[in-house]
């Protein structure tokens, strides 16, 4: 689940990979967005609720503008899969195992962060949809145990194998 700082909106990743919109001041589901489909695996929500980013089952990254609740994009390069689209700070949402996907945002929200099979992680304009960096996490064979964690103050992935191997990545450099 992540929410929205100084609101009382609660988007929650469900068990079936939908997505629900929650009050929390009444414990209510108020929607659930159909648009995103299903088997979703990640989420990352904007700071100002406008926009969601959900990786998918596929490697794939939806982007869904919450007000007209439609798909503004579906980001390829996740996995290399996908097919490009019509033209409280993001926090990613690990899920069982290894799972591509967008982990967080950084810069005023202007880059979105995502890890993708193939043990590498990405960098996205959010205006442009382009690409802005990407590197390989190891040479070795995908990681199915790969947990990737924004830092709080959003300049650090903490990476964490399954062989209980931890590694700090500098966004900057």
């Amino acid at each position: 689940w992540d929410h929205l700082e100084g609101n009382d909106r609660v988007f929650v990743l469900n068990a079936d990979g939908s997505v629900s919109l929650w009050d929390a001041a009444t414990l209510q589901e108020s929607a659930r967005v159909s648009a995103l489909g299903d088997g979703l695996t990640r989420l990352v929500v904007s700071p100002d609720g406008a926009r969601l980013y959900a990786g998918t089952r596929d490697g794939g990254i939806k982007v869904l503008d919450w007000k007209s609740r439609s798909i503004v994009t579906n980001l390829a390069g996740a996995s290399g899969r996908g097919s490009p689209g019509r033209g409280f700070p993001g926090r990613g949402f690990p899920g069982r195992g290894f799972s591509s996907g967008p982990v967080g945002l950084v810069d005023n929200a202007r880059t979105l962060v995502a890890v993708g099979a193939g043990n590498t992680i990405r960098l996205w304009d959010t205006a442009s949809w382009q690409q802005k960096a990407s590197w390989k996490i190891s040479d070795g064979p995908p990681s199915h145990g790969l947990q990737v964690i924004l830092s709080p103050d959003e300049r650090h992935l903490l990476l964490s194998g399954q062989g209980g191997s931890i590694d700090f990545r500098n966004l900057a450099d």
